[in-house]
């Protein structure tokens, strides 16, 4: 769906002027700024070649040595590699740059780090889910 006309008053751009083109230059072109809604019926981690092991919330070093294990969240705890504390995946400090849920609202073509949402986009979304939204950024792989 496009950004919306709204769109850049709920998102912060980093650095002087960014360039967004939000229509396509053709029927093929998906490198331009669209908003897509992704829901799964389980929570879903989703990572990129930019993704760091998220830190354990006790310790703060990186949780888990293997990314396989954090694939199925239905795993209900994870032992931390280095200070043995039991966490939920969704207690892992994530760092910005991978997440687990099962809704995601993604952005695309948007450098990573370039743009964050607004306090009152957060807020907005917390009120109407009822649940906190964290944001994070993937390195978007060109095929």
């Amino acid at each position: 769906m496009p950004a919306g006309k709204r769109f850049l008053q709920l998102i912060t751009f980093m650095g002087c002027s960014p360039h967004i083109r939000f229509e396509p230059r053709d029927a093929d072109d998906d490198d331009y700024c669209f908003i897509r809604i992704l829901e799964y019926e389980h929570p879903r981690l989703l990572r990129s070649q930019n993704s760091r092991t998220p830190g354990c919330p006790h310790c703060r070093k990186p949780a888990v040595a293997d990314w396989s294990l954090l694939e199925n969240p239905q795993k209900t705890t994870l032992s931390c590699q280095h200070c043995g504390a039991l966490s939920r995946p969704e207690e892992l400090r994530w760092n910005n740059d991978a997440g687990m849920a099962r809704l995601f609202i993604e952005i695309n073509s948007i450098f990573p780090g370039e743009a964050q949402p607004v306090e009152s986009l957060m807020q907005h979304l917390q009120k109407e889910t009822g649940c906190e939204w964290r944001y994070f950024y993937l390195l978007q792989e060109k095929g």
